[in-house]
């Protein structure tokens, strides 16, 4: 459970289902895949956001990463970002994929939630990685003023931009949670070294929320860091 200041009454009790990494390859079967959506299908989240990197090395894979999550219908609806490895394989394919699946796929904007007179506000962040000089401002234009917004980024990096800090929560994945703990193999993939590998960490006023992710990337093991979908509930 993750308390929120200026939660919307509404939207108190809130489960989000946050799935990233699949890195569907090879190394990572559809069948790994799959029993991550029974996961959250057994979850009963009413939000599902999926946080990037779909495949690895090939876009052609999405597709059978993500069918599985079709049949998910979460009752406030189902969105996504773009990860890095989605962007330097085939970002169109993987977006096509997401859809297909029942994704919303945001890209530096941002959606309203509705439920009766009050709202929550999902923020989408294009990849860090994926542009040269990414503007962290542009996703938060037209934001209403005390908007209770949580951000979601593949890159948990982004939680050092101040804008994204002023969030009531950031949800990433991109780490692996290391992949292998406590050894000299450490893909935190972060430019603050293992500032946030894997957990809920404050950071300012923002609260951020990294998972380990599903899948792997080479070298294709985990150790000390299962795979993971995550379910945070909201509260006030």
């Amino acid at each position: 459970m993750v308390g929120l200041p200026g939660l919307p009454r509404e939207f108190r009790g809130l489960r989000i289902g946050v799935v990233s990494d699949l890195h569907r390859s090879t190394w990572v079967s559809a069948e790994h895949c799959r029993r991550a959506a029974r996961l959250l299908e057994r979850a009963k989240c009413d939000l599902i956001v999926n946080l990037g990197d779909n495949v690895t090395r090939s876009a052609g894979y999405a597709r059978t990463g993500l069918a599985a999550f079709r049949a998910l219908k979460p009752p406030a609806g189902k969105f996504a970002v773009i990860g890095n490895h989605d962007h330097w394989t085939n970002r169109s394919q993987v977006t096509r994929a997401l859809q297909d699946a029942g994704f919303r796929v945001l890209t530096d904007e941002w959606v309203r939630l509705e439920h009766g007179r009050e709202h929550l506000y999902l923020v989408g962040l294009n990849d860090l990685w994926a542009v040269t000089a990414p503007d962290l401002d542009a996703p938060f234009r037209g934001l209403p003023d005390g908007a209770c917004a949580i951000v979601l980024t593949h890159n948990p990096d982004a939680i050092y931009h101040p804008r994204v800090r002023a969030a009531a929560l950031v949800l990433a994945g991109h780490t692996h949670g290391g992949q292998v703990l406590g050894a000299n193999l450490v893909l935190a993939n972060s430019r603050y070294g293992r500032h946030h590998p894997h957990g809920l960490y404050r950071e300012g006023a923002a609260q951020i929320y990294v998972t380990s992710g599903v899948g792997v990337i080479t070298p294709p093991i985990r150790l000390g860091v299962p795979p993971e979908v995550g379910v945070i509930t909201l509260a006030r």
